[in-house]
């Protein structure tokens, strides 16, 4: 028979699921994109998501999340850990530096919003290499205060996500 989700239960505002589909038919599959806004938390982190369905052997469903927010990761090291632009600053940059000892893949989740472009620089970092990470803010952009950031997977002997908060300072004059 088919399935039918009837209720997500979040563990807490900062995560969140939408449901891209409540009834599944006999075989069928979908996918399940889970989004944490780390924003307010640092240290360990764990989160459930409760799914409430239709089905008479298992009527509710957990998925747990666990997450080490600020803390310094096996895989690789970014310096410095965010991209902070002063007054008038059109660049900057974050060097990722991969501390394991096998080679680490570079992908991205989620590219900042605008004004901010990027480049990086190399996709694939060898065992004690580094690769940048240029951020530049748009020719005739905006000069308003922006915040954003950039999500990025690294994939080695484990997979490790960060994101690198980018916004503007004020500094006085």
């Amino acid at each position: 028979d088919s399935l039918f989700i009837n209720k997500i239960r979040l563990s807490c505002c900062c995560t969140h699921l939408p449901l891209l589909k409540s009834r599944l038919a006999p075989g069928e599959k979908t996918e399940m994109e889970i989004a944490f806004n780390s924003h307010k938390v640092r240290g360990e982190v764990e989160k459930t998501v409760h799914i409430n369905s239709n089905d008479t052997t298992a009527q509710i469903s957990g998925i747990f999340i666990n997450a080490r927010v600020g803390a310094q990761n096996m895989l690789v090291e970014l310096v410095p850990d965010r991209a902070l632009f002063k007054n008038g600053e059109k660049g900057k940059s974050v060097w990722v530096k991969n501390i394991s000892d096998s080679f680490v893949q570079v992908s991205v989740v989620s590219p900042p919003e605008s004004p901010v472009d990027y480049k990086i620089d190399d996709l694939n970092i060898a065992p004690f290499d580094s690769t940048e990470i240029s951020f530049s803010k748009r020719e005739g952009g905006s000069q308003k205060p922006f915040k954003t950031s950039l999500i990025l997977d690294f994939l080695g002997a484990k997979k490790v996500r960060c994101t690198i908060p980018i916004r503007t300072i004020e500094t006085r004059k």
